[in-house]
C-alpha cells in the first residue's frame, strides 16, 4: 500500500527538488500544495504524512498544531532551514513527528518518512545537538522509538 505525502512548502525550487528526489521511493504517493489553505488541501488529500516548512512564507508554527488536529493519525515532518531551540520545542511539543533540515540528504528523508509511517520519531543529529545543546557538527540522523 502506497503512503500518501503531502508537501507543504512556499518555496518553489525545495517543493520542486522534494517532489524529485520523492518520485523516486518507490510506494509513495505525492501531493504537494499549490495555493489551496493547507487544511482544505490536507482534508482533500488525506495524507499519511505531511513534510511541512513551517517557517516559509505561507506556513507558521501554528499551523502546526490545527494540521495534527484535522487527523490524529497523520503523521508530520518539519523540513526547514535551522532554528532556534525554542522554534524546534515548540514544533515538538505541538506533535511533530519528526524534523529534517532543508539540507538532507536522499537517504534521510527517505528514512524520516519510513520511520514515521512505522510510528517512530525522526529528527536530523544536528536538530537534537540544538536541543541538547551540544556543537557536534554531525547531521547523522536520529531515530527514536515510541518510548
Amino acid at each position: 500500500m502506497a503512503i500518501k505525502l503531502s508537501i507543504l512548502n512556499s518555496n518553489f525550487i525545495i517543493k520542486t527538488g522534494l517532489e524529485t528526489i520523492l518520485e523516486k521511493i518507490p510506494n509513495v504517493e505525492i501531493h504537494i500544495n499549490k495555493e489551496t489553505s493547507p487544511y482544505s488541501f490536507i482534508r482533500e488529500t488525506n495524507p499519511d504524512v505531511i513534510l511541512i516548512d513551517y517557517c516559509s512564507e505561507n506556513y507558521s508554527i501554528a499551523d502546526l498544531e490545527r494540521l495534527i488536529s484535522l487527523n490524529s493519525d497523520l503523521k508530520v515532518i518539519g523540513i526547514t532551514e535551522m532554528q532556534s531551540r525554542h522554534t524546534f520545542q515548540t514544533a515538538i511539543r505541538l506533535g511533530i513527528h519528526g524534523h529534517l533540515l532543508n539540507c538532507c540528504d536522499e537517504e534521510e528523508l527517505n528514512g524520516a518518512i519510513h520511520s514515521v509511517t512505522r510510528n517512530e520519531r525522526f529528527f536530523c543529529g544536528k536538530i537534537l545537538n540544538v536541543l541538547e545543546e551540544t556543537q557536534n557538527e554531525s547531521c547523522d540522523p536520529i531515530v527514536l522509538s515510541p518510548r
